[in-house]
């Protein structure tokens, strides 16, 4: 059950778009910050690759670091 609807009448599609993954070990893939970032949204620009990084708190980490 969601929201009390059983299972079998929620949209399947609809279902697998509003649920999300976070592994608790991160895995870091060859390439940049910005690179790793934008894995999760193909054609990602810079503005919204910043502002997924503001949004999970990592900006500050991330503008501390050399290359910022």
């Amino acid at each position: 059950m969601i929201d009390d609807n059983p299972l079998t009448t929620i949209n399947v599609q609809w279902l697998r778009s509003t649920v999300g993954l976070v592994n608790q070990q991160p895995i870091l893939l060859p390439g940049s910050i910005h690179d790793n970032i934008a894995v999760g949204k193909t054609g990602a620009t810079r503005a919204e690759v910043e502002e997924a990084a503001a949004l999970a708190n990592a900006d500050q980490f991330i503008m501390a670091l050399d290359d910022g």
